[in-house]
């Protein structure tokens, strides 16, 4: 049976960021945005299973003050095409614990469904499988455009919005992964499980400042 000690979180948080300059500790609602996905790992794991991973110091004693772990990356691992994928196989190859998966939380998700933790351990487990991430479903008539002609990917023109057909997109809330994949360079893979998730929560992932005014929306709309 799978349980909780099987698990490390890791929250990867580099300092530099383009279009939001050092968006992972800019304020939402008077608070850094990389706050909610380590307070959200609080509710369900130690503190010692909890991994802040940064090449900024101010992040980094973020996640000191909250009394998680912090790993400090190289800044060669901390460049706008970084990928996600070597900046934790990094990690795990300098960190000596006794542990089979990796839970990954990107600060630009600040919220997620109160469950969504352990209905995904419960999948991961009845499904014995290696890796799972969230998805949500894509409710609108998209198309891309070429040579200004526009071509619908999922309808056909006079199609009626109910009768889509049925897409996802991955929408970035949480991502479960064994230690052996990510070693062999995966987080997921065509055999990761996709776990539909939906709600406002699923929906906000900051990457510039309108999303930044959006989640300060859904804030005050819960209040």
């Amino acid at each position: 049976m799978t349980k909780l000690k099987d698990f490390i979180v890791i929250i990867p948080a580099r300092g530099g960021s383009k279009r939001v300059p050092n968006k992972n500790i800019k304020l939402l609602n008077n608070k850094p945005l990389i706050t909610y996905s380590i307070e959200y790992a609080l509710r369900f794991f130690l503190k010692e299973n909890i991994w802040v991973n940064s090449d900024s110091e101010e992040i980094l004693n973020i996640g000191l003050q909250y009394g998680t772990r912090t790993y400090k990356r190289n800044y060669k691992l901390a460049k706008d095409d970084t990928k996600t994928i070597d900046v934790i196989k990094d990690q795990l190859l300098n960190i000596n614990i006794d542990f089979k998966y990796v839970i990954l939380l990107q600060p630009t998700t600040p919220f997620r469904p109160e469950n969504l933790i352990s209905k995904a351990i419960d999948l991961l487990e009845t499904n014995k499988e290696e890796s799972l991430f969230t998805v949500s479903p894509i409710e609108k008539k998209i198309g891309k455009i070429k040579q200004n002609q526009f071509t619908p990917l999922n309808y056909k023109y006079g199609q009626r919005s109910q009768d889509l057909n049925k897409l996802y997109y991955e929408n970035g809330n949480l991502y479960i992964t064994t230690v052996d994949l990510i070693l062999n360079g995966k987080i997921m893979d065509k055999n990761s499980y996709p776990l539909v998730t939906e709600g406002i929560e699923s929906l906000i992932d900051i990457d510039t400042h309108n999303d930044f005014k959006l989640a300060e929306l859904v804030i005050k709309s819960w209040k």
